[in-house]
């Protein structure tokens, strides 16, 4: 399996080996010249003591350079006429040292000229040992990257855009069969993987149907009985089946409570049966924020009430935003609603919004001052059945819908829906919307239709000024 580790490891042992090579061949040819040049200089300075010699009388110290001069030379012949030609200084016989030294110079001759042709022929050797030497390192260089490129980095780039595909849904094509190396076991792993994660994907898409049909279905069954129900508990409490003791009362009073509750969670069901189905069709509009608010704070009332929480507005600035008036009145009675069950009482839940220039949206929001959510649990509140509780939080009764509803709704608003809450100091949901207008503006639109941005505004108010100007 590890086909790329050994590779590389030949190729490597391959470099080694011809580097090695060429760097004994360039180092022999090196030293061979350092001696050849030691031998020619040596040559000279013996040619230079003899006739200084034949030009002096005897000097002990020409003759101990003579001497060390001898020890180091070779071959044998010129150490001997050498040794020769040093009895003939020391004997003082002045013809038989010229004589001799004649013969050693003679002889040194052909010796230095052969070492200037050699000296040319090893600094060549070892000239050329450097070129090759550098063109197999250039050379090794653009192999082990050929080789990385395409055994290594292309494959591995090309499965890190399969990967980054299948992450963003977009793995369409057939799985390849890999390579019998290491980075063809990670391609067969990611291929098991993410066959795995697709039919797991198929397998999940067929149980979310089965239960959205099994929730529709139990929904439309089960509404019809309970509106029964509830308005048969409706009109024993009203009396009109004779007046019911106190006991009585009591209990039908908790089971007309309890079959509206029951009614709200299947409403719930259904609504978001519809949506997650696309079969819940907006009906948009331009509509004045403040008096939604205020159809919701009326709608929650009761609720504030009997909860002893304020509901309080703090914007007053007339606007109008591109919304189904309907779902968005679902969207802040689900905020409220919360916001009511975990304040404290005596509080207030503020509702309030405002233009963001920056970003050029809309934002809406809904604060309290209940324990607040962890940051843990801010991923998840949106998800379908699931409520924030903690010891300071305890659970409060509701279906765990309301919020994945808000999402839901939003989405299919092309807005946003998020949340900033910190533990003891209380929470805030926000709604986000791109289209929205002022009612106040001179030029506003008639057609609801037409779209202002914050940029149309910001460029009429200047022509305002201008004109005003």
């Amino acid at each position: 399996m590890n086909k790329i580790k050994t590779k590389i490891n030949f190729l490597f042992f391959i470099f080694v080996a011809g580097f090695c090579c060429i760097f004994y061949y360039g180092s022999k040819n090196y030293f061979q010249l350092t001696d050849a040049i030691t031998l020619y200089e040596q040559s000279l300075d013996i040619e230079y003591l003899i006739n200084q010699s034949n030009q002096k009388k005897y000097s002990k110290e020409i003759y101990d350079k003579l001497v060390e001069n001898r020890k180091l030379i070779f071959p044998k012949n010129r150490k001997e006429l050498l040794s020769r030609y040093i009895q003939a200084y020391t004997s003082a016989n002045y013809t038989e040292q010229k004589n001799r030294a004649f013969l050693f110079i003679k002889q040194e001759k052909p010796i230095r000229d052969n070492i200037i042709v050699n000296q040319d022929i090893l600094k060549n050797r070892i000239m050329l040992s450097a070129i090759v030497l550098g063109c197999l390192f250039f050379f090794m260089i653009i192999m082990a990257m050929f080789l990385y490129h395409t055994l290594v980095f292309s494959r591995i780039n090309n499965l890190s855009k399969r990967m980054i595909d299948f992450l963003h849904n977009k793995y369409s094509y057939q799985f390849i069969l890999p390579n019998n190396d290491e980075v063809g076991e990670l391609h067969g792993t990611f291929n098991a993987l993410a066959q795995r994660v697709l039919n797991n994907i198929e397998e999940l898409k067929a149980l979310d149907s089965a239960k959205s049909e099994f929730l529709n279905i139990a929904s439309h069954e089960l509404r019809t009985p309970l509106t029964s129900i509830k308005g048969s508990l409706s009109l024993l409490a009203s009396g009109v089946g004779g007046e019911l003791p106190k006991k009585s009362q009591r209990l039908v009073s908790i089971a007309e409570n309890e079959s509206d509750r029951l009614i709200r969670l299947i409403n719930d069901l259904l609504d978001l049966a519809k949506i997650e189905a696309r079969h819940m069709t907006l009906n948009r509009r331009w509509t004045n924020i403040n008096e939604l608010i205020d159809k919701t704070f009326e709608s929650l009332h009761g609720i504030s009430k009997q909860a002893d929480v304020n509901l309080v507005r703090l914007s007053n600035e007339e606007l109008e935003v591109y919304l189904d008036p309907d779902r968005f009145q679902q969207v802040l009675t689900n905020l409220i609603s919360n916001a009511l069950k975990y304040s404290p009482k005596g509080e207030n839940v503020v509702i309030s919004y405002r233009i963001l220039p920056e970003v050029k949206k809309f934002l809406i929001q809904v604060s309290d001052k209940g324990p607040g959510i962890a940051k843990e649990d801010q991923n998840t509140i949106f998800q379908k059945f699931r409520q924030a509780t903690s010891a300071q939080s305890p659970l409060v009764k509701g279906t765990g819908l309301g919020l994945a509803i808000v999402q839901a709704v939003m989405d299919q608003h092309g807005g946003e829906v998020g949340i900033e809450s910190i533990q003891g100091e209380g929470s805030s949901f926000y709604c986000l919307f791109k289209e929205w207008r002022r009612i106040s503006e001179p030029n506003h639109p008639k057609n609801e239709k037409e779209l202002n941005t914050t940029a149309q505004v910001e460029n009429e108010s200047k022509k305002n000024k201008e004109s005003a100007a």
